[in-house]
């Protein structure tokens, strides 16, 4: 007998793993839940693999100043249906990014990736049409895509949408929409909303007067500025600020941590800044996930390296995943298992199973049983399936630990009552062979 380990399982494995990611540890959610999201997450992993290369050379070519092979790599992943290389043209023909700027262009390569979902194009679809750039000057298509964008967590286009309502812009006037956009956009790193939610607090207008929240916000504001400016330095006017009006919002969110600094005990800033990293970390998981799903390898890397390098178990572990798998990075085993076993040794679920798949298989160090079974163990006493199988698998085997067919039988029945497939399947296996339990080929049938 023997089930797919991690690195043997392909995308159906590597989702998986990122489900755990995602929800911590295994088995919070009922069985059938997570075979939806399991299936949902296999589904968004399968992208072309033509056309992943494709836009991948093209990025790189991209980062490096030379547009000619980008505008390439690009046109070939774009003709493969890739939503992320037709953004790009967006942008360089927006920008006037290694061509001449031309705005029509520009908006037929963003309608054609907005109409695939991708939400900065949507975004920034919006801002031609409320500029009047390449498109006819019109509110009202500007706030559709602005709202196609702003439902799948888009920050930018939150904000536009408090401008909106706060204004009458386009749309009636609706105080009450207007700050719910306002506050999401804010949590999902508008830098002008968190400035803005700052001064509120600072003044208690509209919200409670509180230093604390203030500087949190502030910090927060200062904090995403400066991503901001740095990305706008190679979008161009793709997302509807200049470098100039980031950097103004980041002067402005200094100014205000100063000026509250001077009203609050030091007690009260390190709390505030306490509490800014956590929202700050929070916010960059997200969209390292969703990069990740989009198929974004490398924004993914480079938003979830800095989360964890400041110590963040999750991201170190979906760091570690990426080493491994070689997205967003080169692949190198060492360093894949370095980040899983910074994870595992903070508690990280997913890092512990990972790191025993890797002393399992002898990915990045030398092939050791007994390793793998210590950190199978970690993670299927907290519940997590994959150990659990895998520690069935180990003890079948005898590999790490004397074999035992009961103690194998016991932990596939753990796995398999949470649902997990090769599990079920080895302990209808264990019934129809009677190792380990009493034969009852009723059973079998029952998990196999």
């Amino acid at each position: 007998m023997s089930w797919a380990t991690k690195g043997e399982g392909g995308v159906l494995s590597e989702s998986r793993n990122l489900l755990q990611y995602l929800h911590g540890i295994a088995g919070h959610s009922s069985c059938l839940d997570t075979l939806f999201l399991l299936v949902l997450l296999t589904l968004w992993s399968f992208t072309p693999s033509m056309a992943q290369a494709d836009f991948d050379n093209g990025l790189l070519a991209f980062q490096k100043g030379d547009y000619r092979t980008a505008m390439k790599e690009f046109h070939a992943s774009a003709g493969e249906e890739d939503p992320r290389a037709m953004l790009f043209l967006g942008m360089m023909y927006h920008g006037g990014t290694g061509l001449p700027q031309n705005y029509e262009t520009a908006a037929n390569w963003y309608r054609k990736a907005a109409d695939l979902g991708k939400p900065g194009a949507q975004h920034s679809l919006g801002i031609l049409y409320t500029q009047g750039d390449g498109v006819p000057r019109d509110s009202s298509e500007a706030l559709f895509w602005y709202q196609k964008a702003a439902s799948q967590g888009y920050a930018d286009s939150q904000y536009n949408l408090r401008v909106a309502f706060d204004s009458g812009d386009g749309v009636p006037q609706d105080a009450k929409r207007a700050v719910h956009w306002f506050g999401l956009a804010a949590e999902r790193g508008n830098p002008e909303a968190a400035f803005n939610l700052g001064l509120m607090a600072a003044k208690g207008e509209s919200v409670p007067e509180d230093r604390v929240e203030a500087f949190k916000w502030a910090s927060i504001a200062a904090a995403n500025a400066v991503k901001e400016s740095g990305l706008s330095r190679y979008s161009g006017p793709a997302f509807g600020r200049t470098t100039a009006e980031i950097e103004r919002v980041s002067r402005m969110a200094d100014t205000l941590k100063a000026q509250l600094a001077k009203r609050m005990s030091k007690a009260e800033i390190e709390k505030a800044k306490r509490l800014a990293d956590d929202q700050l970390h929070t916010a960059a998981n997200k969209d390292a996930v969703l990069l990740y799903l989009e198929g974004d390898y490398v924004g993914a890397y480079v938003k979830e390296i800095l989360v964890a390098e400041k110590g963040d178990p999750g991201a170190q572990a979906m760091i570690g995943m990426m080493y491994e798998e070689g997205k967003g990075v080169g692949r190198y085993f060492p360093e894949a298992l370095r980040w899983y076993r910074r994870a595992a040794e903070q508690g990280n679920t997913a890092a512990q199973t990972a790191l025993a798949d890797m002393y399992s298989q002898g990915k990045g160090v030398k092939r050791d049983y007994r390793e793998a079974v210590h950190w199978y163990k970690e993670a299927a006493h907290k519940g997590d399936s994959n150990a659990q199988a895998a520690l069935g698998e180990k003890y079948y085997h005898g590999q790490g630990v004397p074999q035992d067919y009961k103690e194998s039988a016991r932990w596939y029945r753990s796995a398999a009552e949470q649902g997990h497939v090769a599990a079920q399947y080895n302990l209808g296996a264990d019934y129809a062979n009677g190792q380990g339990v009493p034969r009852d080929y009723v059973e079998a049938c029952v998990f196999r």
